[in-house]
């Protein structure tokens, strides 16, 4: 989500005995992050959609970005990703722990690409209604994503 601010003020100037009036506008940005965006060290990991698929299942295309100060993170091409669940009291669910290993781009690896997306599918608690994911055990978790 974006929220611009704009504001004019017109300047005048004299100009060769004639009196030029002259209206700049100005903007700032400020951009929010997704509500389900975690940033450690420098790397940044979103839920960047979510869907059904079917009664038991859900679908996700998970998303990493790298910030403007990337930490010392040390990536592999394959990394695992764990799957965390909350019922509707907010209590996190003892479930089997469900994990899935991803594919990232050599050149996110490397930090010439900033972002990396992988999609994943997986059967979800019965009496789930949010979900998060970590990227393996990174502390690098995002925030909770409301189950469809």
């Amino acid at each position: 989500m974006s929220i611009y601010y704009k504001f004019s003020r017109p300047i005048a100037l004299l100009f060769m005995s004639s009196v030029i009036i002259l209206t700049f506008t100005f903007s700032t940005c400020n951009t929010t992050q997704p509500l389900n965006m975690s940033e450690v060290d420098g790397l940044k990991a979103t839920i960047n959609s979510i869907s059904r698929i079917d009664s038991t299942s859900i679908g996700i295309e998970y998303k990493l970005e790298w910030g403007n100060t990337p930490g010392g993170w040390i990536l592999n091409p394959t990394e695992p990703i764990n799957f965390y669940y909350w019922d509707v009291a907010g209590q996190r669910l003892d479930s089997d722990d469900q994990f899935e290993n991803i594919f990232l781009e050599e050149g996110f690896i490397s930090q010439t690409i900033k972002t990396n997306f992988a999609s994943v599918s997986m059967v979800v608690p019965s009496n789930a209604v949010e979900v998060s994911i970590e990227l393996g055990n990174s502390g690098l978790e995002t925030k909770r994503s409301k189950i469809p």
